[in-house]
């Protein structure tokens, strides 16, 4: 168990919270506390990287970092607030479960044809398990990029008009667009969550942070 004296986060009134601290709050306040957490040392840290200056440029021009960062905290706000309800912590289910919600056609079957296009321009990837875009960005650039730094099926655009697409065997991803819009998603988690009434959304983000302090 994590020691008492441990900083958990940022208290609401300034200064730090301990693990000891929020051992004693109640369910509402448990679930403010995990939000200050991640405010703090996820979505603010993540987010300097698609900030612009005065001069409308990036003050960290970092589009790989950025991409691959998004998709850790896609993946772990799965599994705060989506595990439980659909039974698993697969990291893949998860990750799926929170795209879904950024862009439904991310989820949603493939396009016609691309299947096949992404066997033959690599030939030797195993494709088993993919059925949707998800699929594809997880394995093939979030699970490549972070253990090799290369990515097979997926390539970064900053084309402002565009958020994403299926190519000629590969996926187009727009990072600056991807980010913002999970955002968006997290924070209608952390709303759902602070609901008393919701039954799985909260249950969930529970027992995560039930888990954390035990």
């Amino acid at each position: 168990m994590i020691p008492d004296r441990i900083i958990f986060g940022p208290g609401p009134n300034g200064g730090t919270l301990t693990f000891a601290q929020v051992r004693t709050q109640n369910e509402q306040q448990r679930i403010n506390s995990l939000k200050l957490r991640l405010d703090t040392f996820s979505i603010a840290q993540i987010g300097n990287l698609a900030t612009k200056d005065e001069l409308d440029q990036f003050k960290v021009y970092s589009p790989f970092p950025l991409a691959i960062m998004s998709c850790v905290a896609i993946e772990s706000t799965g599994q705060i607030f989506v595990a439980q309800s659909i039974r698993s912590d697969d990291p893949r289910c998860c990750f799926r479960e929170v795209t879904k919600r950024i862009d439904k056609k991310l989820y949603g079957p493939m396009q016609q044809g691309f299947k096949s296009k992404m066997r033959s321009r690599w030939p030797d990837s195993d494709l088993s398990g993919c059925h949707s875009a998800s699929d594809v960005i997880f394995k093939f650039f979030r699970n490549s990029m972070i253990h090799g730094y290369r990515a097979f099926g997926v390539y970064l655009t900053e084309d402002e008009t565009r958020d994403w697409k299926y190519d000629d065997g590969f996926i187009l991803l727009n990072p600056y667009w991807l980010w913002p819009s999970f955002v968006q998603v997290y924070e209608q988690f952390f709303e759902l969550a602070l609901q008393p009434d919701n039954k799985y959304v909260r249950r969930s983000c529970l027992q995560y942070i039930n888990k954390m302090l035990s």
